[in-house]
């Protein structure tokens, strides 16, 4: 993770100006149990990702974790990626002493509203810092109801945010690939 911009000028100079390969995904494969949830997790609090802060001249993320899988189960059809990034947002910026709501109680508030990924980044910036990156760790992807929907989601943000990375669990890289190019 160095600084982006210069990267992604370098690319783009390098690739025709509607290529959309350079956007920052990254699929973190593992079997069941091997610490992928874990990591997702931890990462922002990790010695490696302050080092990295500390290295670089870029502002701490914001981050929103976010998953798929038990405690954040929705009803019926719908993914409510929107209301799970801001949601992920709340919890890992401020604690569960500050945003000590459940994940339910959340989702039947607002679920209405039927907020999309863009504008949830959106969101978190201005809640958070306008200058900041964003960094969505997205774990168990694969058990959402419509995972192709929701990868098209991530690709909308990824595609018009600018300053957004991606990371997304899965048993396998090419899981992540086949939802990408399908």
């Amino acid at each position: 993770m160095r600084k982006r911009n210069q990267i992604r000028a370098n690319v783009a100079d390098k690739m025709a100006a509607c290529d959309k390969i350079i956007n920052p995904l990254v699929a973190l494969p593992g079997s069941p149990g091997s610490g992928k949830s874990t990591f997702l997790v931890h990462l922002p609090e990790s010695a490696a990702y302050q080092q990295y802060l500390n290295d670089t001249d870029r502002p701490a993320a914001i981050v929103s974790t976010l998953t798929f899988n038990s405690g954040m189960e929705t009803p019926g059809e719908a993914d409510a990626l929107g209301l799970r990034i801001i949601y992920g947002g709340m919890c890992a910026m401020l604690g569960t002493e500050l945003f000590p709501m459940e994940w339910e109680a959340f989702m039947k508030k607002f679920m209405a509203q039927n907020i999309t990924a863009r504008y949830a980044v959106g969101m978190l910036r201005r809640l958070f810092g306008s200058d900041r990156p964003v960094l969505l760790l997205v774990d168990e992807l694969s058990k959402a109801t419509n995972d192709r929907a929701v990868m098209t989601e991530l690709g909308t943000v990824l595609n018009f945010d600018g300053d957004c990375d991606v990371v997304v669990t899965a048993l396998s890289p090419a899981y992540v690939f086949d939802l990408l190019t399908g």
